[in-house]
């Protein structure tokens, strides 16, 4: 399923049904849908993240957030 969440930000989002607090909004280089990702394991050298899947977020869609 599905649920909505909000962002630190104000922004209103529809994600995985599992997103929780602390989860990121996250859109790759070229792309243009945001991910839901959760940090997963950090060290001093470098953090690593669980793609939790796709996400719509309003003013952040088709590339909207780089404008």
């Amino acid at each position: 399923g599905r649920s909505f969440f909000s962002t630190a930000k104000g922004r209103i989002g529809l994600g995985p049904g599992f997103v929780k607090e602390g989860d990121m909004v996250c859109i790759f280089i070229d792309g243009n849908m945001p991910f839901i990702l959760r940090p997963s394991i950090s060290t001093d050298e470098n953090s690593y993240y669980t793609v939790l899947g796709e996400a719509y977020v309003d003013g952040v869609m088709e590339g909207e957030a780089l404008n």
